[in-house]
């Protein structure tokens, strides 16, 4: 199947800032995609870029098979009239952002800050909607793409160290070599003479939070990262934490997934743009 629009190898600089750096991407007839980042990571940039707001530096877009802003002469792109671009346009729309997010709030809080606080919805209803309005997540990331995929895999397999961190609900382990993110549901807490059939991070509990539907538990690890635990009522009442215990970490090797640094995106050089 032909995507709606295609993002080949995309590049954008404004001066020394490297806005773009070869974005490629598909999108679909009838996808919702959500782009999502930090600011300056390139989401802007890359709608203006498909809008013609912006002209690339280099690579293409798409639209439904027509290239956008520039026609194709023996290998090189030349820029098309301005009539043209006018033609291209009618077809592709912009909403522009507003900057009203809470800094302290990972990106699925401030998504559902609006529906819990506003429409008065359950925090686990209002997190159900958020994470199914979109077919496709796009994390951006210093001009790249760091991951994509459907929501469920972002949030349950990020794969690097960032997409972790700023998807949030996850704990970012470094052990033996290697570095892991855990899903705070998926810690446990042992104690210290427990027998412990996979990984085991020592430390002592240094905080304890109701948060209503569950309890979060802060655990200072030995000379380690603090690590997060989220435990239903019931566990909690069952296994009567305090703050000060001594703990054993540990979780499900199955369920952990090795992190890299960073992103490994890479692509071949992008075709010249020609004004």
């Amino acid at each position: 199947m032909r995507p709606l629009v295609a993002i080949r190898q995309v590049s954008k600089r404004f001066g020394e800032f490297q806005a773009l750096k070869q974005v490629s991407l598909d999108v679909f007839e009838g996808e919702v995609v959500c782009l999502i980042g930090q600011s300056g990571s390139g989401k802007t940039t890359l709608l203006r870029c498909v809008n013609q707001l912006a002209t690339a530096d280099s690579g293409g877009i798409w639209l439904d098979g027509e290239l956008l802003g520039f026609r194709e002469i023996d290998g090189r792109l030349h820029r098309l009239s301005g009539r043209d671009i006018a033609r291209q346009r009618l077809a592709c729309g912009m909403v522009f952002q507003r900057f009203n997010l809470f800094p302290h709030m990972t990106a699925l809080e401030n998504l559902i800050e609006g529906p819990v606080q506003v429409q008065r919805r359950a925090v686990a209803e209002a997190k159900d909607e958020a994470m199914a309005l979109s077919d496709l997540v796009v994390l951006m990331n210093g001009g790249r793409i760091e991951q994509q995929g459907s929501p469920r895999e972002i949030f349950n397999h990020p794969r690097t160290e960032f997409a972790a961190r700023f998807i949030g609900g996850h704990n970012v382990i470094p052990l033996n070599g290697e570095t892991f993110a855990v899903r705070v549901d998926r810690i446990q807490l042992k104690a210290p003479t427990a027998a412990i059939d996979g990984p085991a991070v020592p430390g002592t509990i240094s905080k304890i939070e109701y948060q209503g539907t569950y309890v979060l538990i802060a655990v200072t690890t030995d000379g380690g990262p603090e690590i997060s635990a989220q435990l239903s009522d019931d566990q909690f009442d069952a296994e009567t934490h305090v703050i000060g215990e001594r703990v054993v970490v540990t979780w499900n090797p199955a369920l952990a997934d090795a992190l890299t640094p960073h992103s490994a995106t890479s692509a071949a050089p992008a075709a010249e743009l020609v004004a």
